[in-house]
């Protein structure tokens, strides 16, 4: 079939009826958009990966196309290459000093330290402000303000930056397959950084070992997305098709679904391809791109000017507001009708608007009895995260729950999801009068008692303690006192384990580290944070029983 030339107006309109959702009764797909670099550097205009690479080898004194000459494995290969290359540049130049000292204790993995210094790099230049083209450049900020209204089930990207996630503020964002494997990931509204995000250097997929790692571990990841792209409709944005991961998404479905299945599949498969010449006229028609397990069918699209796919996009409608349809989706596993198939209307309130105001509402379908009430009770604590656990310790929030099911069933599920981790758990036992399980490891839940048992050995290590000593630290002895100092923060949370307990007041320890959280949150040095947030739950609540490990 010939490509069909449309007017700007009608592109609008044809794109519109090729991309509307697939209806039944029983579901409602919106599309998804994947987003790839050239979004970036339309508006932001930040590099691709090419030129993100080019740039850190200049860093590292060294010509990207001269590494490239050298390697077999691509961009990728050629990435290990600088990084070790820019290893030594990082550490002993000047210019990166005040990277050392924030991220010294967590670049020790090869390869790290240009990730740090990418994402510092990136995490400066990708705002929405004065000075970029989404902002200056009229025509393109209109595009953008047209993307904010897509109405859409979700966004997948391979980008580092955050735009996105300013486009779409009301998303959340989950990076990489284990916060997919570890959250309340509801797939719907949300957005999935699947290659990483600034915020988290080390979660970049930038070397051959990050993709070699991607390949063998994120099963689940795959999974999802395979998921994705057989119920929604899929829209490619930033990408050239010949772009070897397209090529190897492309591949993976034809493999997943088969040739006899990929016709029906391709007609929710839409790339979008920009066309450099202002001039030209739009043209959208069927397209194939033969794979190694098939000829995958899609529609491409070419175009100058986005905003009639934005436009269209924007037309969609969603019978439900999506913010509440993903939190009905979270908590709601099963709606069911009657025998006789009836259904009962149901009125959706926006949880913001002045109808709402004072409303308590909850709501069940069929029959009930005394078990069916205890088991919807306790449906939060089993979507409970370990992020929700900070507000309860160190905003002094109430338990709601009865501690006896925050212990027998809430934390038990926490402390699955974080096996490697720290979580608090002092305030419940305590709450629960469990205190006394601490010396019998059968009386608790065994993933639980694992986390006790690690929590009461917390200890800071010996460098930290050493260089503690040596600066003298304790000679601040107030907690908000060394959270005020320009030291690294993974050093500053160290030390709070380490200062005099009798020198300062146990609440200027919780006001410190609700400070760090509110400031920082989840982007800081994690695994610090949950030790000094543990240390504070066990001198809290656990006792003197509660640590057996610390020296100071």
């Amino acid at each position: 079939m010939p490509r069909m030339k449309v007017g700007r107006v009608n592109l609008e309109d044809e794109f519109l009826a090729r991309v509307a959702p697939i209806r039944s009764e029983s579901t409602t797909a919106l599309p998804y958009l994947f987003v790839g670099s050239g979004i970036s550097k339309r508006y932001l205009n930040l590099p691709d990966w090419r030129g993100l690479l080019d740039v850190f080898a200049k860093e590292s004194g060294v010509r990207l196309n001269e590494v490239l000459s050298g390697v077999e494995g691509g961009l990728p290969e050629a990435a290990s290459v600088i990084g070790n290359k820019f290893n030594t540049v990082w550490w002993n130049e000047p210019r990166y000093a005040d990277q050392v000292a924030r991220y010294e204790a967590e670049v020790a993995e090869r390869g790290v330290a240009l990730k740090v210094a990418i994402s510092e790099w990136i995490g400066t230049r990708m705002s929405l402000v004065p000075g970029v083209p989404g902002v200056d450049d009229t025509a393109l900020a209109s595009e953008l303000e047209l993307l904010r209204k897509a109405v859409i089930d979700g966004v997948i990207t391979t980008n580092y930056d955050g735009l996105m996630a300013e486009v779409f503020p009301q998303f959340p964002v989950y990076v990489g397959q284990e916060d997919l494997l570890f959250s309340d990931a509801q797939f719907i509204a949300e957005t999935y950084a699947i290659h990483g995000d600034v915020s988290r250097p080390q979660s970049l997929v930038l070397n051959t070992a990050d993709y070699a790692r991607m390949t063998e571990t994120s099963k689940y990841l795959v999974a999802k997305l395979l998921t994705i792209f057989a119920e929604h409709p899929v829209v490619f944005l930033g990408y050239s098709i010949g772009d070897p991961y397209v090529q190897r998404i492309l591949a993976d479905i034809a493999l997943a679904v088969g040739q006899q299945n990929l016709r029906e599949l391709g007609e929710r498969l839409y790339f979008i391809e920009w066309d450099r010449d202002g001039s030209a006229t739009p043209t959208i028609a069927p397209g194939d791109q033969a794979t190694e397990y098939g000829v995958v069918p899609m529609t491409r699209v070419t175009t100058h000017d986005f905003s009639p796919i934005f436009a269209a996009l924007g037309r969609l409608e969603r019978p439900f507001p999506a913010a509440i349809l993903r939190e009905l989706r979270k908590h709601v596993y099963d709606l069911v009708t009657d025998p006789a198939g009836t259904k009962e209307s149901v009125v959706a309130v926006p949880m913001d608007s002045g109808d709402a105001k004072g409303l308590r509402v909850v709501f069940g379908v069929g029959n009930y009895d005394d078990k069916s009430v205890s088991d919807f009770q306790l449906a939060g604590l089993r979507a409970m995260t370990r992020e929700r656990l900070v507000p309860h310790l160190l905003e002094r929030k109430d338990l709601i729950y009865s501690p006896d099911s925050w212990v027998e069933h809430g934390l038990p599920l926490v402390a699955r999801s974080c096996s490697a981790g720290y979580m608090p758990v002092f305030r419940y036992l305590h709450a629960a009068d469990r205190l006394d399980d601490l010396s019998d490891p059968g009386a608790l839940d065994v993933e639980l008692a694992r986390v006790v048992t690690r929590i009461r050995r917390l200890n800071v290590p010996e460098q930290n303690r050493r260089r503690f000593l040596q600066q003298k630290i304790g000679d601040l002895r107030s907690p908000l006192a060394v959270m005020a100092t320009s030291l690294a923060d993974y050093f500053k949370l160290d030390s709070l384990l380490l200062l005099d307990p009798e020198g300062y007041d146990l609440d200027d320890l919780r006001e410190a580290l609700l400070q760090y959280w509110n400031e920082k949150g989840e982007a800081g040095v994690a695994s610090h944070f949950w030790r000094a947030l543990c240390y504070y739950d066990a001198r809290a609540w656990g006792g003197d029983s509660a640590l057996i490990g610390l020296k100071r």
